[in-house]
């Protein structure tokens, strides 16, 4: 990679007791950025918040990754926006749909839990407003191959309220590249998944249900059991971290559902 320093990863974080761990196994040598997602705030509100906190931040790759990414090849995440550079592409991830078995939401999206965006190339065309409009899906119209998907996908979902932002991106015609995933790899264990990266070669593994680590005994373990498959680069300790939270979105939050309901009242 000839210039790191346009480079950071940013996760949206709920469960901080997990990410201490995980974030020994992410890139070294890049700026990390944290938003506080213990109040609630994640999905399309974390995005929103992020683009206003980041905008003066000179970032040109951003790499989104969920504090239950545990990633195996770290350094292969460059070799991928170097590619990206070379290919002109401005996205890149995994379907929400069709890579597993039990994901099946719509394909033409990519799942942030692991994504890669040319950050710098959005802000020249981004408006909040603009992409919000874009919570809908219309016959036929992306054209990518799905032939070699395996399982089931809905090309009409618009499950996740994230999905508008990726959809506008691909109506700006933004261009995206998907990455391969499958599930299995690991025994008893249905739900981490496997994402593959550009050297053909495991990239992280993503184990899902990060909220409920140190909680729920199962997951715990399971999630466990995948850190002893990490390639780590650095302790916690030893990571500098800039920490992003939005103190109102709690107070908000909680207002419009009073308003909401009082309003409902007089109904």
């Amino acid at each position: 990679m000839k210039d790191i320093n346009n480079i950071a990863i940013l996760t949206t974080v709920n469960n901080f007791f997990l990410y201490k761990k995980t974030v020994a196994f992410f890139p070294k040598n890049i700026k990390l950025y944290v938003i506080d997602g213990s109040n609630g705030l994640f999905g399309l509100n974390s995005i929103k918040f992020m683009f206003k906190k980041l905008k003066k931040h000179k970032i040109k790759w951003l790499i989104m990754a969920d504090e239950d990414v545990v990633f195996v090849n770290s350094e292969n995440v460059f070799d991928i926006i170097n590619k990206m550079e070379v290919d002109g592409t401005d996205v890149c991830g995994i379907r929400d749909g069709g890579m597993l078995s039990w994901r099946d939401k719509n394909p033409y999206i990519i799942n942030p839990f692991f994504c890669i965006l040319n950050l710098e190339k959005i802000y020249s065309i981004y408006s909040e407003s603009e992409f919000l409009e874009n919570q809908y899906v219309l016959d036929n119209e992306f054209k990518d191959d799905l032939s070699e998907l395996k399982y089931g996908y809905d090309k009409k979902s618009i499950f996740e309220d994230y999905y508008c932002f990726f959809l506008w991106l691909r109506r700006k015609e933004m261009k995206f590249q998907f990455l391969n995933a499958y599930g299995g790899d690991f025994e008893n264990d249905l739900e981490t998944t496997t994402v593959i990266g550009s050297d053909k070669n495991i990239l992280l593994y993503h184990t899902w249900y990060a909220r409920t680590y140190g909680l729920n005994k199962y997951h715990t373990n399971r999630i466990d059991k995948v850190l002893e498959k990490g390639d780590p680069q650095i302790e916690f300790n030893n990571r500098k971290i800039i920490y992003f939270k939005n103190y109102c979105f709690s107070i908000n939050k909680n207002f419009n559902k009073f308003y909401n309901r009082f309003i409902n009242l007089f109904r």
